[in-house]
């Protein structure tokens, strides 16, 4: 979900989008170097040092990126969008990690736990801390700020969509400033996967979380503990880092980096071919020219994600959270179109997969049944088919469900009403935007007016957030390793404004069946596996989105950079080790 040295011959369609880029008279900022490293004239070697003891990696380089769409704030509890999490990831510290090679959890590749241990009943996790790393001021980033962050994504005047990792714990407590204890209600299979969360730097904010919602890391973050320090942003346009000379894995050779907002899809291939940024997840109609660029490397990998159309099943002219105050479950008046399960189907019936994969993704991608990823081998219900394309089914599916066309014009009608149904995107991700010209066709030819709109990105996510859409084209990714993905369809997470079940899905069965999975005593996964394939089964029957295919992903990057070596589970995971190598003797 994320996004050069120079072309000697570009495409047509590259020129006019550099023609463009340039009517637009927009000059690039770079990175203000480190005291000790002058910057130079370019964007892309800022700061090279004058000179390097023999056998040392000169430093300087900016490495550049651009993203379709801008950040939402650099909060890490608060934040919910994959641009965002960048700065996130560069300058907050996490209890534990992933390794980038396998996707397990690691005390290593920056984890702030050098070591856990669990209580012989599985409910007592206590993390010994790394001793001497701090935050940019000079504090220690301790026990204290694993507390803090966590008890304010739990605290009522914080609004985070991150409540879910509070479901399974019962307490935590920071003993001494190297030690974090978490005790469990119940024995959580996944337990790893709550306690990661970036850690908010306590000496700065209000005891009480007063701040929390409106601190400076929201747009401007004071401090870090990771490898960059945050030097500016100017909204819809770029946000900017430093190196950290005081990161206590190393300072990065490069001193900084760029995030370029460039919403057009051409216009981001162009500057990439024109050794303007760095890296870039390109789409599938972009490979073939991007290959053509002996200055670029590919890494193509099996991201573990998917697209997707989510679907409203509650009425997105009165959303409600799913759950009241006391927890518990409040049914959802149904939405007056998609709240039947028979028209779910219809649309499921209606879209063909496999012409999506081979004409719009150009073969990037793989079908999908249900929730779970084959890269999670033993859990994925293998018995399950993706829908068949067919578009009779679909017919008569709708005609069941007393939708019918009274009066010939192509479109059905029932109770006097239109069958017309809203399709939002993201503007700028012309797959996206494609699949949903491709969407809207075929749903017509079954009788079903799709009004099809690409949008800002920040306007989607506001809207998803707010549940008042009817049908969004969108894709997850960074799921993990393990099939838990409760967040996506409880109604605890049915929260208007916040929450990650923002379809408003409700099956109580399946609520059941997701707390018995991460909860199997002794983990196992040949034990957990039965209950993981009925739950694909209930969400492919239930229909709460389309999975639409697998996500197969394209990285190009400038060969000039050394020591990048990408993974499938972390392209940047030794980003401080990085060094452009024409600025070596």
């Amino acid at each position: 979900m994320s996004q050069n040295r120079p072309r000697k011959l570009l495409s047509v369609g590259v020129l006019l989008a550099m023609l463009a880029l340039l009517v637009a008279g927009c000059v690039q900022p770079v990175p203000v170097a480190p005291a000790a490293a002058p910057s130079a004239g370019s964007a892309n070697q800022s700061g090279a040092a004058s000179s390097a003891a023999p056998g040392e990696i000169v430093n300087g380089g900016t490495w550049t990126e651009a993203s379709g769409s801008d950040a939402s704030n650099f909060n890490p509890i608060l934040y919910d969008d994959s641009v965002s999490s960048i700065v996130v990831g560069y300058l907050y510290p996490g209890l534990i990690a992933v390794d980038p090679k396998t996707g397990e959890y690691s005390p290593d590749f920056g984890a702030m736990a050098e070591s856990w241990t669990t209580s012989e009943d599985g409910l007592t996790w206590t993390f010994k801390l790394r001793d001497g790393v701090t935050w940019s001021d000079g504090e220690p980033v301790d026990s204290a700020d694993f507390k803090y962050t966590y008890d304010a994504v739990n605290a009522p005047n914080v609004e985070s969509p991150r409540t879910y990792v509070w479901e399974g714990i019962e307490s935590i407590e920071a003993p001494d400033p190297l030690t974090v204890v978490v005790k469990f209600k119940q024995v959580k299979c996944d337990a790893l996967g709550d306690v990661g969360l970036g850690w908010l730097p306590s000496h700065l904010y209000a005891a009480d979380f007063s701040d929390v919602m409106t601190g400076p890391e929201i747009e401007a973050p004071r401090v870090s503990a990771g490898p960059f320090l945050f030097q500016s942003w100017t909204r819809d346009d770029n946000f900017i880092v430093t190196r950290n000379e005081n990161y206590w894995e190393g300072a990065p050779h490069m001193d900084g980096s760029i995030v370029r907002v460039v919403p057009d899809a051409g216009a981001r291939l162009a500057q990439l071919q024109s050794g303007e940024i760095d890296y870039l997840e390109v789409q599938p109609n972009q490979i073939a020219s991007a290959e053509q660029d002996p200055d670029l490397a590919r890494f193509q990998y099996y991201d573990d994600g998917y697209n997707y159309i989510g679907l409203n099943l509650a009425d997105p002219a009165n959303p409600i959270d799913g759950r009241d105050a006391d927890g518990n479950l409040v049914p959802q008046p149904p939405h007056p179109i998609l709240g039947d399960v028979r028209v779910r189907q219809a649309i499921a019936h209606a879209i063909n997969y496999q012409s999506i994969i081979d004409n719009i993704l150009l073969g990037q991608g793989y079908p999908m049944a249900a929730n779970v990823l084959p890269t999670i081998e033993w859990a994925i219900n293998k018995d399950i088919q993706p829908y068949a394309y067919d578009l009779e089914q679909a017919k008569a599916l709708l005609e069941e469900a007393g939708w019918t066309d009274s009066n010939g014009d192509g479109i059905r009608e029932k109770d006097g009403k239109e069958m017309k149904l809203g399709l939002l995107t993201n503007a700028g991700n012309t797959t996206r935007e494609d699949i949903g010209v491709y969407v809207q066709d075929q749903l017509k030819q079954v009788g079903i007016n799709v009004d099809f709109q690409s949008i800002d990105f920040g306007t989607l996510l506001g809207q998803m957030d707010a549940q008042t859409y009817d049908m969004y084209i969108l894709g997850w990714t960074n799921i993990g390793s393990d099939p838990n993905d409760e967040v996506f369809w409880s109604s605890q997470f049915d929260v208007v404004g916040s929450g990650f079940n923002n379809t408003s899905y409700q099956n109580a069965k399946l609520e059941d069946l997701l707390k018995q999975g991460y909860s199997v005593p002794g983990c196992k996964p040949e034990d957990r596996a039965p209950i993981y394939k009925e739950i694909q089964q209930i969400i492919h029957d239930d229909v709460p989105y389309i999975f639409l295919n697998g996500r197969v992903s394209n990285a190009f990057y400038n060969n000039d950079w050394g020591n990048v070596d990408p993974q499938t589970w972390s392209f940047k995971w030794n980003m401080h080790q990085w060094y452009q190598k024409s600025l070596q003797p």
